[in-house]
């Protein structure tokens, strides 16, 4: 029983990039430079953790929460290639 515990608790679900849930992003930012991208994904995490705290929608704050994920990965994506 603990090793099906254990084998259930190490799967997490998978992130979905911020282009198949965010459609500006997919359609307009996307082909901006990476400062850009970047800032709109902070002013994006901003915006939905404020949002976040009057959902009252089990569904809308899962939703709101993979979004915050998904621009977390992205940023964390084009740290490196700002650097370059």
């Amino acid at each position: 029983m603990i090793k099906k515990l254990r084998f259930f608790r190490s799967k997490a679900p998978s992130c979905s990039p911020l282009v198949e849930l965010d459609e500006i992003y997919s359609k307009a930012i996307c082909q901006l430079p990476i400062t850009t991208r970047r800032e709109y994904c902070q002013r994006l995490i901003k915006r939905i953790k404020f949002e976040l705290k009057t959902a009252s929608c089990r569904q809308k704050k899962n939703s709101m929460k993979q979004i915050i994920k998904s621009a977390t990965l992205e940023i964390s994506k084009l740290e490196p290639k700002a650097k370059s």
